[in-house]
């Protein structure tokens, strides 16, 4: 019984939590529906009654139940999983005044979180694709085409190439020894795959190329998020205390943290976010550009969109080198078959 109600309870859990998409939705409605004189319930109301997504109705359902039992905007979204850093901003919004255009900065940056996820896949999706189209082709002639072949092959042989005949000795060795070959690829796989267990533990490669993407994602996340504290009316400080509340990956805390006290032992921004290793060289010049002249969350948002802009175009360079080099892979594969399979069958019949 009580697996069950775990299960049960992990279900519902999962199916409740909001995703950037419903959060956009949501957030821009409201502030579009209360600029108009609507009150929050009320707003809510209209939306649960007019959406068609069975999740979001849910959602708002759960919203406006709390909302009907006396809590506030912020209180009513605080069951959501992962909701600290948009409840703190609804409360900010609540007690400044400027809910309103909290909820218009929130939908923004979910909107700009999703299109910034959908780019990503975008630019891996064509290579995935061509490459599994590949493997594909490749099993398609290995275990389908040259099987039918073999025959062919195995009368034309005699005087054929040497190449050839490799080819062809090769194609009925798989034939007849698919299951062994399957046994040994696994093993190779395996083996492969330990190697690289073992290299990466002594010498961190993934560790160090996974932290690096991640990093560069988790520079261009903070200078939207401290954009949109700072547009809430929170102080610089404040705005780091919220984010340190919120970050999950231990390293990043910990500089975010080294950020604070540096904060408040009197240091400007700009030079406490030199606490952070391995910060990209425009963030502190832009800070510094936005102390001296006092517009602070314009030149975070334009250093914001100025990195996501060249993680998008290193991301699109590095896609570009791989696409062509599986495109060449896929054109020898077919290269090599033309040559050694099917010209010494047209020679063949030419001499007939």
């Amino acid at each position: 019984m009580i697996s069950l109600f775990l299960r049960s309870l992990a279900k519902t859990q999962s199916k409740n939590k909001l995703n950037n998409k419903n959060r956009e939705f949501i957030f821009y409605n409201i502030a579009v529906l209360n600029s108009s004189g609507i009150s929050i319930l009320r707003c809510i109301e209209i939306l649960q009654e007019t959406t068609s997504d069975r999740k979001t109705k849910d959602i708002l359902n759960n919203i406006q139940e709390e909302i009907k039992g006396g809590k506030t905007l912020s209180s009513a979204f605080s069951f959501q999983k992962d909701s600290n850093f948009y409840t703190n901003l609804l409360y900010i919004g609540e007690e400044s005044g400027n809910l309103e255009k909290v909820l218009y900065k929130l939908s923004d940056y979910y909107k700009d979180k999703e299109k910034f996820k959908k780019e990503i896949i975008k630019t891996l999706t064509y290579p995935v694709v061509i490459l599994i189209i590949t493997l594909l082709v490749g099993i398609f002639v290995l275990f389908y085409l040259l099987p039918g072949m073999a025959n062919i092959l195995d009368t034309t042989s005699g005087d054929a190439a040497v190449s050839t005949k490799l080819i062809l000795n090769y194609v009925l060795y798989i034939i007849n020894n698919k299951f062994k070959i399957l046994y040994e690829a696994i093993i190779a796989l395996l083996f492969l795959f330990l190697l690289f267990c073992y290299m990466n533990n002594r010498f961190n490669i993934s560790t160090s190329i996974n932290r690096m993407a991640a990093f560069r994602l988790w520079q261009i996340n903070l200078l939207k998020v401290l954009t949109i504290l700072l547009e809430a009316g929170c102080s610089i400080q404040q705005s780091f205390n919220i984010l340190i509340k919120n970050e999950k990956n231990i390293l990043n805390k910990t500089y975010l943290e080294e950020v604070y006290e540096s904060l408040a032992a009197g240091n400007l921004l700009s030079v406490a976010l030199k606490k952070i290793k391995g910060l990209d060289s425009l963030i502190p010049i832009f800070i510094s550009l936005g102390e001296e002249s006092g517009r602070m969350e314009k030149y975070l948002s334009l250093c914001g969109n100025l990195i996501e802009k060249r993680y998008y175009e290193q991301l699109n360079k590095k896609m570009n080198w791989v696409q062509p080099l599986l495109l060449i892979f896929m054109g020898g594969i077919i290269l090599i078959m033309v040559y050694t399979l099917f010209m010494p069958i047209l020679g063949s019949m030419y001499e007939v």
